[in-house]
């Protein structure tokens, strides 16, 4: 029996079911974590009870050990260890004594959760209001008076460790390093000495715990059925002892008999890997009930070793076999099964059983990595959409997990990595392999990537209308008056032919790309917010790429812009009524001339169009002459009042100089200006290699853009004074 067979018995044994029965006689449960929701208690004073919010402030935990006769249990208390998605959600409740069976139980709900380190020591802290309900009302009396003081927290566990073991009892402190908070209760036995409802003047140390007693009703509650699966893995687990010593590899172990009954010694049952010792033939051997059969069966095909689970049944049928023999042997099964499919496991690194949902991961995951890069900035985890709460629904398992810890979950893995050259080894395999940790990462980030670049300003898009370009080719830009005109229909009903303009402006798309690197460095250490540093840079660095690349095509020829197809002349151009080439400073007279040659400007059909100037752009040389010149002016005579003011906008481009300026039309009603991406993307994208060495993974930043001058007779310039 391998340590990967000791991982695979402690897989079956999660799949106990828990109930509130007592040990059996003889039963061993030092070394086995519980599963299921859990509970445990502390006790408060009531000093920072708030009659007017109807809150108070609780100390949920410090993770002090608890000693529940059969192990010690401890949590962890971190942001990556506890899971309090509930919190956001508002369905954490307070709770009367974990009971959560009736709506009268439900005495006010947790509304905050806060991370504090009292006394030196970590402490998960909360903020609770009671409900105004007749219950609510009689637990907060009894709060404020000081006539309740215990608190107990509702937990669900997800990962487990062992920290340590006594020597003399062989008793295991398992420490949970990942659960989820689920509720907190009222209760009237504490058993964690540091947590319960907060003073307002704590005391500067927390009494130091060695694991206080469990109370009974804890302990009924943490207790495990021993008709099915409980005894399967607690058998297994046993025989595997024989093996593998947790104290260390290559360190033989004591056979352990003291969960078995009869026949078979834990030597006996690994040696039924190659062929299941028979019981003595004077003791009766002991037989699968058919419900037991059924369940043995079920939990073998989990471990994807069922087939082997029906051939010990059938022998242990004959009597050629015990019970605990052929738990042994299914255990012995599945780590040979388990070694088979990934190819054996390397010195000092953990067993794996692989057990995720693959599409659970593939939605989940990027969801809380995305979640984690907002959280880095300071931003909501999750829209309070329909889009935002099913991105928290698939993000739920994966939240407050680290990127390395996520990379494990991605590639099925049970054990997460602990030390730097852990995660190193996951990442190596994570993207060598064929898991999907390359593709998750990729989307999560180009999501992050996308609302940073969407957030972007840039001037340009203030004058130029978006298109999107189908592919890379030239394409056809279609302008009011390109479209022939309406005509009035004869009496014989005949519609008259009109034609579409031929010479029409064309745009296209350009791609460009760079490649950059996140270093070994940054994901080791599983720096979420430097990456989302980087991925805000690159949005900012895409936005102001645009913007030059704008600026650039627009400021060709001093200035006037692009030559267009429609008669070959500048976008702004004496004949086209749009330009002044002997400048003049900002003035309401000068803004009354251009205002006027917007107005007067007329289509391909030679209708005058009359569009109303709406945008001042300037260079900064010229802001604040054009502030002067926007300024509302409050004046008697009405002659001196500025006719300008509240009717311009004035837009600042930072990659303009001089002392030239512009006005423009509303864009939604036309634009001398286009700008577009190629059809299918909104942003700029990343793509990762799929390899990781000693540089770190190498990422390509991709953007397809493309900007052109498409007509004359929605702007107007003058060179400046």
């Amino acid at each position: 029996m391998t340590k990967t067979a000791l991982i695979a018995a402690t897989a079956l044994l999660a799949l106990a079911p828990m109930t509130r029965d007592a040990p059996a006689a003889g039963e061993d449960r030092r070394a086995h974590p519980p599963t299921g929701p859990q509970s445990r208690f502390a006790a408060f004073t009531p000093s920072t009870y708030s009659a007017e919010a109807r809150t108070v402030e609780l100390v949920l935990s410090t993770g002090s050990a608890v000693d529940r006769h059969y192990f010690v249990e401890e949590l962890e208390i971190s942001a990556t260890a506890v899971d309090i998605g509930r919190v956001a959600q508002g369905v954490v409740p307070l709770l009367d004594s974990h009971n959560r069976y009736g709506i009268n139980a439900n005495l006010g709900t947790i509304t905050a959760v806060r991370f504090e380190t009292i006394g030196g020591v970590a402490a998960l802290t909360a903020t609770a209001r009671f409900a105004d309900t007749p219950a609510g009302r009689e637990a907060e009396g009894m709060v404020s008076r000081g006539e309740l003081r215990g608190i107990s927290i509702g937990y669900a566990p997800k990962a487990w460790a062992v920290v340590a073991i006594d020597a003399e009892t062989e008793k295991h402190t398992w420490r949970a390093t990942s659960w989820e908070l689920l509720e907190g209760s009222l209760v009237t036995v504490p058993a964690d000495p540091a947590a319960g409802v907060r003073s307002a003047a704590p005391s500067p140390g927390l009494p130091a715990s060695t694991g206080a007693v469990a109370t009974p009703q804890e302990d009924e509650d943490m207790r495990r059925s021993l008709s099915l699966g409980g005894t399967a893995a607690a058998l297994a687990l046993s025989a595997a002892r024989v093996a593998y010593d947790t104290n260390g590899p290559g360190n033989a172990a004591t056979p352990d008999t003291r969960a078995t009954e009869t026949a078979a010694t834990p030597a006996a049952a690994v040696e039924t890997r190659a062929a299941p010792a028979a019981a003595p033939a004077a003791v009766e051997v002991s037989r699968f009930s058919a419900v037991e059969a059924v369940a043995f069966v079920d939990q073998a095909r989990a471990l994807g070793v069922d087939a082997r689970a029906n051939e010990l049944v059938t022998q242990n049928a004959a009597g050629s076999i015990s019970v605990e023999s052929a738990r042994a042997a299914i255990m012995a099964a599945a780590a040979d099964a388990q070694r088979t499919a990934t190819g054996g496991v390397a010195a000092g690194s953990g067993g794996r059983v692989v057990v995720e949902d693959r599409d659970r991961v593939r939605a989940g995951v990027p969801a809380a990595i995305l979640a984690g890069l907002r959280r880095s900035a300071g931003r909501t985890e999750f829209e309070d959409t329909e889009a935002g709460r099913n991105a928290r629904t698939a993000a739920e398992p994966f939240l407050r997990h680290s990127l390395s810890e996520l990379a494990a979950r991605s590639l099925g893995e049970r054990e997460m990595p602990r030390t730097a050259a852990e995660r190193i080894d996951l990442y190596s395999r994570a993207f060598h392999s064929t898991s999907d940790f390359p593709i998750l990462l990729s989307g999560a980030l180009n999501s992050r990537l996308q609302e940073n670049y969407l957030t972007a300003t840039p001037v340009y898009r203030r004058i130029a209308r978006q298109m999107t370009f189908m592919d890379f080719r030239a394409h056809d830009v279609l302008r009011p008056g390109d479209f022939p005109q309406l005509q009035g229909v004869s009496e014989t009903g005949e519609i008259k032919q009109g034609t579409i303009g031929e010479k029409k402006e064309t745009a296209f798309v350009r791609p460009y790309g760079v490649g950059f690197g996140l270093s070994r460095q940054l994901l080791v250490n599983d720096n979420l917010g430097a990456i989302d540093q980087i991925l805000g840079s690159q949005g900012d660095q895409v936005a102001l790429f645009e913007e030059l690349t704008f600026f650039a095509m627009k400021g060709v020829s001093s200035g006037v812009g692009p030559v267009l197809n429609e008669d070959a002349k500048a976008v702004f151009h004496v004949d086209h009524g749009n330009y002044t080439g002997t400048g003049t400073a900002i003035s309401t007279t000068s803004l009354g001339i251009g205002r006027a040659a917007l107005r007067k400007q007329k289509n391909l059909s030679g209708q005058q169009m009359g569009q109303a100037a709406a945008i001042l752009l300037v260079s900064p040389d010229k802001e604040t002459e054009a502030e002067m010149a926007l300024t509302a002016v409050i004046a008697n005579d009405v002659a001196k009042a500025n006719p300008f003011s509240g009717k311009l906008e004035l837009v600042v481009g930072g990659q303009l100089t001089g002392n030239a300026w512009e006005l423009y039309t509303d864009a939604r009603f036309g634009t001398n200006w286009t700008w577009g991406l190629l059809d299918g993307y909104q942003a700029p994208r990343l793509r990762i290699e799929d390899q990781f060495g000693q540089q770190g993974v190498k990422v390509q930043l991709e953007h397809d853009f493309g900007c052109a001058a498409t007509d004359f007779r929605f702007g107007y310039r003058n060179t400046g004074a």
